[in-house]
């Protein structure tokens, strides 16, 4: 799993996220509000014409099941403290 790049860290801050957000993809289909409800959730478009279709913010790490239940991929992750 990879680390925000500079792109994801400016995406969360457009959303007015912490950089400390960890961000999932759904590959599967864009999600929208409407239908996608999970505890959490920030929905954050792709606009970049390449996959995921959606980008998925949450405060803290989704356990599995979660994941899977949703059809979730993590994208990145918080930085480590160094």
């Amino acid at each position: 799993m990879n680390e925000h790049s500079e792109e994801m860290i400016a995406l969360l801050r457009s959303y007015n996220l912490p950089p400390e957000s960890w961000v999932y993809g759904s590959y599967c289909r864009p999600l929208s509000g409407t239908w996608f409800r999970v505890p959490g959730a920030t929905l954050m478009q792709n606009t970049a014409n390449n996959s995921p279709y959606t980008y998925v913010a949450f405060a803290s790490r989704l356990a599995r099941v979660d994941v899977d239940a949703s059809e979730l991929d993590l994208v990145s992750r918080p930085a480590r403290n160094k």
